[in-house]
């Protein structure tokens, strides 16, 4: 009597080809396990991409008006506001480009954007403390940077 293929010892299954997978030359490898995304930090990362494309769209907006390709009229603006116009679009551009690609590693759970997201978190906590001081915001900017804190097992 001939047992199926997987109740063999493993010696004596076939060596056919040189797949790793039982000696089958077709077989393709497992999918990597998921990582389940937290609920607030695809939250997070939902609003972190519309401020990026905010601030992407506002640097578009700066950098076409202050070099002249976007004709507004605005009563005559001198030289120093059209080149800090220019230099304030283009942070702004830049900006909006770091938040999406942040937007995207928070997305897919890399640690790198955790670590991104836990330094600013930590640069608005520590503002907040700065006179006048809002309660509510340092309340609210701790709560975030403790749950980054609990979620980071879920980051690669």
């Amino acid at each position: 009597m001939d047992l199926p293929p997987f109740s063999r010892p493993p010696s004596s299954r076939s060596t056919y080809g040189s797949s790793p997978y039982g000696g089958n030359p077709y077989a393709t490898a497992p999918y990597p396990p998921t990582r389940k995304l937290p609920i607030l930090v695809g939250l997070l990362a939902v609003l972190v991409a519309l401020v990026g494309i905010f601030l992407l769209f506002v640097g578009l907006f700066g950098l076409l008006w202050g070099l002249g390709i976007l004709h507004i009229y605005a009563g005559g603006l001198s030289n120093s506001v059209v080149g800090s116009l220019v230099i304030a679009g283009a942070f702004y551009f830049i900006l909006g480009i770091v938040l999406l690609a942040v937007a995207r590693g928070l997305w897919d759970t890399e640690a790198w954007a955790l670590y991104t997201t836990a330094v600013v978190v930590v640069l608005l906590f520590v503002w907040a403390w700065l006179p006048p001081t809002d309660l509510f915001t340092v309340v609210l900017w701790g709560l975030l940077l403790a749950y980054l804190i609990a979620v980071r097992k879920h980051f690669a």
